[in-house]
C-alpha cells in the first residue's frame, strides 16, 4: 500500500505542476494578447500621425500652388492690357507720324502695327473638394 499511496502522491503532485505550468501559460498568452493589442494600437497612433503630417503638408502644397496659380494668372491679364495699351499707342504714333508726313507709306506701316487677336484668358479652375481628416 505505500507504493500506492506513493504513485498517488507522485501523480497528485504531476497535476499539481501541469495545472501550474497550465496557469502560467494562460497569464503568458494573456500578457502576449495585452502586448500585441498595445503594439498595434501604437502602430494605428503612428500611422494616423503620419498620414496626417502627410494630408497637412500636401494641403499646404496645393495651397501655395494655388496661391501662385492666382497670381500668374493676375500677372498675365496685366500684361496682356498693358500689351493692348502699347498696341495702341504704336498705332497712335505711326498714325499722328502719317499725318505729320502726309505720306501713305507711314499711313501703311500703321495698318502694319494692328493688333493681333486677344486670346481669351483661362478660365480658373475650381478648386477640388478637398477633404479632411473627420477623425483628426
Amino acid at each position: 500500500m505505500v507504493r500506492g499511496g506513493f504513485r498517488a502522491e507522485r501523480a497528485e503532485h504531476d497535476a499539481e505542476q501541469a495545472h501550474q505550468a497550465e496557469v502560467a501559460a494562460i497569464e503568458h498568452a494573456h500578457h502576449a494578447q495585452a502586448a500585441a493589442a498595445d503594439e498595434a494600437a501604437r502602430i494605428r497612433a503612428d500611422h494616423r500621425q503620419a498620414l496626417d503630417q502627410l494630408t497637412t503638408a500636401t494641403n499646404a502644397r496645393i495651397t501655395a500652388l494655388e496661391e501662385t496659380r492666382d497670381a500668374l494668372r493676375i500677372r498675365a491679364e496685366r500684361a496682356e492690357a498693358d500689351l493692348d495699351t502699347a498696341r495702341a499707342d504704336t498705332k497712335r504714333l505711326a498714325e499722328r507720324l502719317a499725318q505729320a508726313s502726309g505720306t501713305e507709306a507711314d499711313a501703311a506701316a500703321a495698318d502694319t502695327t494692328e493688333p493681333l487677336p486677344r486670346t481669351p484668358s483661362r478660365a480658373k479652375k475650381t478648386p477640388a473638394a478637398r477633404t479632411t481628416n473627420p477623425k483628426a
